[in-house]
């Protein structure tokens, strides 16, 4: 008996056009260059992101990322293009000249610098998280333990929330901003109640004497009226 292996099924290409309209309707937004690595740095990662949601083949990738580029940024597209000669054809070829030109060593080395110097300051519990995570994924590998990272946000807290802290042990970030969070919310609900005027003896002195000039019709001792200039 001979076996016959079955014709092998013909893989579809899909439209590229349909493909490019899927992940615009993804929210993709257009690059125009920026000085700002984290900006840059955001960009590159949404498209990424947007390539894996939309299982975008591989070799639409480049182009389409190129097609998001506007202004400033499609000029060096340009000349990195011209310079090799068209050479450059996948996105990750892509994302190393990106990253050569827009998020640099040096730039990982200032963010992971701004994150060691990271402190609340005037901010609340949860926009000191939203800062602490958006700058916590460029820190060398000796700081991405969960430990480390929960120590390095309590020492970045305000005193009075850093304090309390101090007494219990967090296993994640995500807990510590829970417990955090809710104790700065009861911590502001106390300022409140303190801040109230109280009510006390020499509140209710003023409203006797209110209450006897009234009944007393403003007269004086004598039973004169009382002089209206004095």
């Amino acid at each position: 008996m001979i076996e016959i292996d079955p014709p092998a099924r013909a893989t579809r290409k899909v439209d590229y056009l349909k493909v490019l309209e899927h992940i615009t309707r993804m929210g993709t937004k257009h690059f125009a260059g920026s000085v700002d690595p984290l900006e840059a740095d955001e960009w590159r990662s949404r498209l990424a992101r947007n390539f894996s949601s939309s299982r975008c083949p591989e070799d639409y990738q480049k182009d389409i990322a190129v097609h998001f580029l506007e202004g400033d940024a499609h000029n060096w597209w340009l000349a990195v293009d011209k310079r090799t000669n068209g050479s450059l054809t996948s996105f990750a070829d892509f994302e190393i000249e990106f990253n050569r030109k827009y998020f640099p060593a040096e730039a990982w080395d200032r963010l992971e610098a701004k994150f060691l110097n990271l402190v609340q300051g005037r901010r609340t519990v949860r926009e000191y998280e939203e800062e602490f995570n958006r700058l916590r994924r460029f820190v060398g590998r000796e700081l991405e333990d969960e430990a480390v990272q929960v120590r390095r946000f309590i020492r970045g807290l305000r005193p009075e929330l850093k304090t309390h802290c101090s007494i219990r042990t967090f296993n994640t970030v995500e807990e510590l901003v829970e417990q955090v969070a809710l104790l700065e919310s009861n911590l502001a609900e106390e300022a409140k109640l303190k801040a109230k005027p109280q009510s006390g003896p020499l509140g209710k002195t003023n409203d006797k004497k209110r209450k006897w000039d009234q009944v007393d019709g403003g007269k004086t001792s004598g039973g004169r009226p009382a002089c209206s200039k004095c």
